[in-house]
């Protein structure tokens, strides 16, 4: 029997708010439910990164609470709006307060067979996406929805309509049939409520028209064998269509929503403004009796406007219709006031319309008294339905820590203008007309990358047919990438003015040398020598991307991930570049049967012995400092190696060192001091490393036979060993420091102090084995080569590259930014330890690839090959169908949101709401530059939110003395951000210092603009930074950028600060 359920805590929730959140979450709950002038509508437009869910789920917890012990509500129904399935599965669990569960209710349609699972709950969480609950009627659906609706009709046409083969295969989809009839024949009408059958009946009834449509298309499914012709499955999938809106019609009064959570609905608007099937099922949720809406959006409308984007992007209009629905207004037109477009405008809507008439009046005359009460009034009427927080009022400069980098001019060489005038050439031959300026100005070898786009798809056709020619023509005097030439790892021109800044700049900052981002707060300092001294001194950070071209992502990232590869491609290579790659850190036993691979146990074991003796945090509290140099730090814990090297035998006087010290003395250490965990540990590894099967060659029983060695060491194996070498010490120094396995179950211990250490022990190793797979893969093994000397093996490189690269501090800041959200709710340790393995396994997989398409001779005429270029280093992000073998976007985005690879990630989706990229990026780089400021901001928003990768180096540069606090907390992060959160400034809010931390020096959000000289994108670059300086002054302002350019012109010798509209919550006094 499960548990009643349980009344959040209120108070609890809140308190886990940063203060600015609780504020709005007040506000809110204040005026959608406490106010004597309340609103059944609020809008929560917190600029791009403050926590909206957060906010969305404090105001579920006091709707709740606030319900609880209502006598008019028998049952909670609280329903989640977004998107896209992608984005609900990502917050709605945040959003379950109180370990409700999320209903499996997932659309309208499905209904039926839910009510009494809703009925007998007392709270239910509901998500729902627009595309698969209102907008319906032009697709079949899943094939359980096909299923209910099946059964649904056939309470009204007749069992016919469940038996007949006909009508099976008109319901079956894409289904196999045999599983459809079988789903068919498994479902229980018992199940749908009688309630809603009933509408659904009388209203199929009504439409004597569509039920005879349905008759006439099940018959001619008598005579279709396998998948009909397209004009039947096209009428098919309409009626079905048609029939899932009955269903979500007669079902969504079952629904009853108290509170309904619209998330970045901007994205789907029109189910808010516009008359339409859609729009009227949406608003029956929307206008339920008692039913409170919240929307939640940085962008609620389009926020700036300019001519050239055409009407349906207009602010004035856009703005007016948002506040019509938040004020509860009908869409139908009433008699009143007009406003300058002729539509008709009433009550609030109409009082607002004449306050920013007189705003913009006042501004035209630099009437300021004027200007401030219409402002002031303006804000009372936008407050009572809205909030806005915006971060930049936390910096005194309002830059919100941005710094715009001066580049040189992206300069396209000679070859890349012959290239463009070829590509002219092949436009003109083959009859693509659009302009392929612009395809050239963001992409290299156009042609080759380019898919989905008219003119690749005309130059194929002409190189299919070739009977002129034309494939000669078009590879002559063109830039071609070619595959011979990637099969050598040749040097392969840019071919691009962007591209070649873009390659150049990342080598500037040591972007192809590490294998992960330095960490922000280090433990130690690196020789300068070290890659990694490089990479943190010139403050290496990801870069984000955006381009308006869909072929721009596509050639970055194929381009620089093979200028990577190719930089630690050494002469004396023989393999070429489609080779099967050697795993050099493989379970492996040599001919003559010796165990070759045993100094990789303590790379995947956890040492938790000599981890005691190397924790680098207590290494630097000893020193009193996070600046010392590695040797200081491998001195304080070479000390402590040498007491636990002092107990053990020193094997046979006479010999050379033997090299079998180097994992026996280690493994010797956990077995005898700490067997329990050596036995968790043993067991973890066998159990993690089928996942790796593959990389071994298949080979468990080859890991088998390293593990059963490791067994069989004691003190008498030691004995029988020969001399020690004469770096023993040296090497359990770094082992102790930096082992991954080691380093892993430290980091797990510090983010998650509370666990169980067996479970940690268990993680470590699965997370030593991820790293293993990004250590060896392709692109990263051959940059590993020579770090620990010319002749050194393979795994003291990867040893001397976690010791340089601060392996520790890395994994300790990882796993504090990934376990915020799991500390969301009542999550237990355990649960929180698999969410931090997942992820780092997840982040630390090789990327995928990228194909492109080259011209080569055949014989007297010509083909098409198709090539594959490996996507490591840089990946590409978006909707588009990827190519096979690329990753899906969320574990793309897992490993751009993690230190490791890719770097760079490149994508053509403007603004990307509702998506992080922030941990380790704080770089956007504007390949073309949007219309509108909003736009630009919405770019940098994506890398500027909580506890980001520019925050993150401020604040462990102004507060790293706090981790040497013995009474710190387990988690040097913790501590950091408890001594920002001591410092912040009187009257600040606690957007300081986790959305803006700055520092003399410190790091800043940084805009890249690579531009061509003499660009008209120069003209249109200083256009927007103006803008961007003056655009909040326009809102709810029509024909924004007119305005604009009257009043700034002289704008800093205005007092136009009056303009900006506080519209902060407002608080009780």
């Amino acid at each position: 029997m499960s548990a009643a359920p349980r009344r959040p805590d209120v108070e609890r929730e809140l308190n886990g708010l940063k203060d600015f959140q609780r504020r709005t979450v007040e506000y809110a709950h204040r005026r959608l439910w406490e106010d004597e002038d309340s609103s059944r509508r609020f809008l929560v437009a917190d600029e791009v990164g403050l926590g909206k869910t957060l906010i969305a789920r404090g105001l579920i917890a006091k709707a709740i609470d606030h319900l609880w012990e209502s006598a008019e509500v028998d049952r909670i129904d609280i329903v989640y709006i977004c998107s896209s399935q992608q984005i609900a599965a990502q917050n709605i669990q945040t959003l379950d307060v109180a370990d409700y569960g999320i209903s499996k209710v997932d659309r309208l349609t499905m209904l039926p067979t839910q009510v009494r699972n809703l009925a007998a709950n007392k709270v239910n969480l509901l998500s729902l996406t627009p595309g698969t609950s209102f907008n319906i009627s032009q697709s079949g659906g899943r094939s359980e929805e096909r299923v209910l609706v099946q059964h649904m009709l056939a309470q009204v046409l007749g069992e016919h309509v469940v038996r007949r083969p006909e009508w099976l295969a008109f319901f079956c989809g894409t289904k196999r049939p045999q599983n459809y009839v079988a789903e068919v024949a498994g479902f229980d009408p018992d199940t749908i409520d009688a309630e809603i059958l009933e509408r659904f009946r009388l209203a199929v009834l009504q439409d004597p028209e569509l039920c005879h449509r349905l008759e006439e298309a099940a018959a001619e499914f008598v005579s279709v064998t396998g998948n009909p012709d397209w004009p039947l499955s096209h009428r098919r999938y309409r009626l079905i269509g048609e029939l899932r809106r009955l269903v979500a019609q007669a079902s969504v009064d079952a629904l009853q929503p108290d509170l309904v959570i619209l998330d970045e609905f901007q994205r789907f608007k029109s189910l808010l403004h516009e008359d339409t099937e859609m729009s009227e099922l949406a608003d029956a949720v929307f206008s339920h009796e008692g039913a409170r809406v919240v929307l939640l959006s940085a962008t609620p409308y389009s926020m700036y406007s300019v001519p050239e984007e055409g009407v349906g992007d207009d602010h004035y209009g856009d703005f007016l219709k948002t506040y019509r629905f938040l004020t509860g207004a009908s869409r139908d037109a009433l008699a009143g006031e007009r406003d300058e477009d002729g539509s008709a405008l009433v009550g609030s809507v109409a009082e607002l319309q004449t306050g920013l008439r007189r705003m913009r009046d006042a501004a035209l005359a630099d009437d300021v008294e004027d200007g401030t009460a219409a402002a002031a009034h303006v804000t009372e009427l936008l407050r009572a339905v809205m909030c806005r927080t915006e971060r930049l009022a936390a910096t005194p400069d309002r830059d919100g820590m941005l710094v715009e980098k001066t580049l040189p001019p992206a300069r396209p060489t000679a070859d890349d203008v012959r290239a463009l005038c070829r590509l002219h050439e092949v436009a003109r031959e083959v009859g693509s007309y659009r302009d392929v300026l612009e395809y050239w100005r963001v992409a290299p070898y156009v042609l080759q990358f380019m898919d989905g786009y008219d003119l690749k798809q005309k130059t194929l056709d002409h190189v299919e047919k070739d009977d002129s020619g034309f494939a000669g023509r078009a590879v002559a005097g063109a830039q071609q990438l070619r595959g011979e030439e990637i099969e050598r790892y040749a040097l392969v021109d840019p071919a691009n003015g962007r591209l070649r800044w873009l390659l150049s700049d990342l080598d500037d900052y040591g972007f192809a040398d590490v294998p992960w981002i330095p960490a922000s707060l280090p433990y130690y300092t690196v020789p300068e020598t070290s890659p990694f001294f490089r990479a943190t001194t010139t403050g290496l950070t990801k870069r984000l991307i955006f381009s308006a071209w869909n072929v721009a992502p596509k050639s970055i990232a194929a381009m620089t991930s093979y200028h990577v590869e190719r930089k630690h491609h050494r002469p004396e290579d023989t393999h070429a570049y489609s080779d099967r790659h050697s795993y050099l850190l493989r379970w492996r036993k040599s001919p003559d049967g010796r165990l070759a691979s045993m100094p990789l146990l303590p790379l995947v074991l956890p040492l938790t012995v000599l981890g005691a003796a190397g924790d680098p945090v207590a290494a630097a509290r000893e020193l009193g400092t996070t600046q010392a140099s590695l040797d200081d730090v491998r001195a304080v814990v070479r000390a402590k190696v040498g007491n636990l090297l002092a107990d053990l035998p020193s094997g046979h006087a006479e010999g050379r060192g033997s090299e079998q010290w180097y994992w026996a003395a280690p493994l010797f250490l956990e077995k005898a001091r700490s067997p329990e965990v050596f036995k968790v540990a043993l067991d973890s590894i066998k159990w993690a490393n089928h996942a790796d099967d593959e990389r071994d060659g298949g080979k468990a029983s080859a890991l088998a036979l390293h593990l059963a060695r490791a067994k069989e060491i004691d003190e008498a194996f030691l004995a029988e060993l020969g001399p020690r070498p004469d770096d023993l010490a040296e090497v359990l120094t770094d082992l102790a420091l930096a082992a991954p396995a080691t380093v892993a179950e430290r980091a797990l211990c510090a983010a998650v102090p509370e666990c169980v250490r067996a479970d940690a022990v268990w993680r470590s190793v699965r997370i030593a084995l991820g790293l293993r797979t990004l250590l060896d893969s392709r692109t990263v093994a051959p940059m590993l080569r020579g770090w620990a000397g010319e002749s050194a093996p393979q795994w003291r490189n990867v040893l001397a590259v976690c010791l340089e690269g601060n392996l520790q501090a890395v994994l300790d800041e990882y796993f504090h930014v990934l376990d915020e959200a799991s500390r969301i709710g009542s999550v237990a340790p355990i649960d929180r330890l698999q969410a931090l393995t997942e992820a780092l396994v997840d982040a630390a997989q090789s990327g995928g690839s990228i194909s492109f398409d080259e011209i080569v001779p055949d014989g007297d005429s010509h083909r098409v090959e198709r090539r594959r270029l490996r996507a490591d280093a840089a990946a590409r992000f978006g909707r588009v169908e990827s190519d096979q073998g690329v990753r899906a976007d969320t574990s793309l985005r897992n490993g751009f949101n993690s230190p490791f690879w890719p770097f760079v990630l490149a994508s053509t989706s403007i603004g990307q709401e509702g998506l992080d990229f922030h941990r380790y990026c704080h770089a956007v780089v504007h390949w073309n530059l949007p219309n509108n400021p909003v736009d630009m901001e919405q770019r940098e928003g994506r890398v500027h939110r909580y506890k980001g990768h520019a925050v993150r180096k401020n604040v462990a540069k102004e507060f790293s003395a706090a981790v040497l606090d013995d009474d710190a907390a387990a988690s040097p992060w913790d501590a950091l951000f408890a001594a920002g959160e001591r410092a912040r400034p009187d009257g600040e809010s606690e957007i300081y210092p986790y959305w803006v931390c700055q520092t003399e020096s410190g790091a800043k959000i940084e805009r890249y603009v690579p531009q061509a000289p003499l660009s008209a994108e120069r003209i249109k670059h200083k256009n927007l930074l103006r803008a961007l300086g003056l655009y909040r002054m326009a809102l709810g302002q029509p024909r924004q950028e007119e305005f604009l350019q009257v009043i700034g012109k002289d704008a800093e010798s205005r007092d136009l600060a009056w303009m900006r509209l506080d519209l902060g919550p407002e608080q009780r006094p």
